[in-house]
C-alpha cells in the first residue's frame, strides 16, 4: 500500500491535469473491450490509480503477466473488470499508454518528408518516386529552416529529372 501511494504521488507529478483528457481517452478505449464496459464509469482518479498500479509492476514481473497478479486482479475486479481476457487487454492498453513504442523511421511522416526533400535536392528521381508512392503526403513537405519544398531543392540543384516528371 505504501509503495502504491508513492507511485501515485510520482504519477501525479509526471502526469499533470492536462493529461486528464488522455486518461479519459484511455478509459474509453478500455471500455470498448468486451467485458470491460464498466470502465466507462471510471473517473479520472480511478483511471490514474489503475495506471499507477500497472506502472508499479514494471520490472516486478514480465509485462504479459501483470494482469495475473493478485493486486491487479483485486483492483480491476473492484473497478468492474472481472474477466481475465478484459483485464489483460486493459493492462496492455495501459502499458502502451505508459511506454509507447516509437514509430519506425520507415513509417514516420517527418522522417519520410525529410528523405523526400533530400532525394529532390540530390536529383534522386527513383528514390523520390518511391517515397511519393509510399506516402503521397510527402509532396507537401517543407524544410524546417526556410520552408523550401521539393521543387525549390530540385530547382536549386538544377534537377530537371525531378522537375520534369
Amino acid at each position: 500500500e505504501n509503495k502504491l501511494g508513492k507511485w501515485l504521488v510520482a504519477l501525479a507529478l509526471i502526469m499533470p491535469e492536462e493529461n486528464d483528457a488522455k486518461l479519459l481517452l484511455l478509459r474509453d478505449k478500455i471500455a470498448a473491450v468486451p467485458m470491460a464496459e464498466a470502465a466507462q464509469k471510471w473517473s479520472v482518479s480511478v483511471t490514474h490509480n489503475l495506471v499507477a498500479l500497472v506502472k508499479a509492476q514494471k520490472g516486478v514481473v514480465d509485462e504479459a503477466d501483470v494482469a495475473l497478479l493478485g493486486v491487479i486482479k483485486a483492483k480491476f475486479k473492484a473497478a468492474g473488470v472481472t474477466k481475465l481476457s478484459a483485464r489483460e487487454k486493459a493492462v496492455a492498453f495501459m502499458q502502451e499508454f505508459l511506454w509507447p513504442k516509437p514509430i519506425p523511421k520507415s513509417e514516420d511522416p517527418t522522417h519520410l518528408a525529410k528523405e523526400f526533400l533530400k532525394a529532390a535536392q540530390q536529383g534522386a528521381l527513383l528514390e523520390a518516386r518511391q517515397l511519393l508512392a509510399k506516402r503521397p503526403s510527402v509532396l507537401n513537405a517543407r524544410s524546417s529552416s526556410k520552408g523550401y519544398t521539393a521543387m525549390h531543392y530540385a530547382a536549386m540543384a538544377g534537377g530537371p529529372p525531378v522537375l520534369g516528371r
